[in-house]
């Protein structure tokens, strides 16, 4: 659900869809995602991220094949649709 969420968010946010609930505070809004997803890329040093220590484990290969640049190509797009709104 949040992440139906927050793919909505960014349709708005991008100019997509008509905006109708996320207005007030897309800036704020597409920074708090854009951490999150780049934040979880970095990881927790331990079980997920680029830097984890945990390395023996099949989610510990899709996480550094697949989910970990997913979520840094996702935050960093955030930022630059971001930056392309507010110029």
């Amino acid at each position: 659900m949040l992440l139906a969420l927050a793919a909505w968010f960014v349709f708005e946010l991008g100019g997509v869809t008509q905006p109708l609930f996320f207005r007030s505070f897309y800036s704020y809004g597409a920074g708090l995602l854009s951490c999150l997803f780049i934040l979880r890329s970095i990881g927790d040093f331990k079980w997920v991220g680029f830097f984890k220590r945990k390395k023996g484990t099949v989610f510990a290969k899709w996480d550094s094949v697949l989910y970990s640049p997913l979520c840094f190509l996702l935050g960093s797009a955030l930022l630059i649709i971001l930056f392309w709104r507010t110029e």
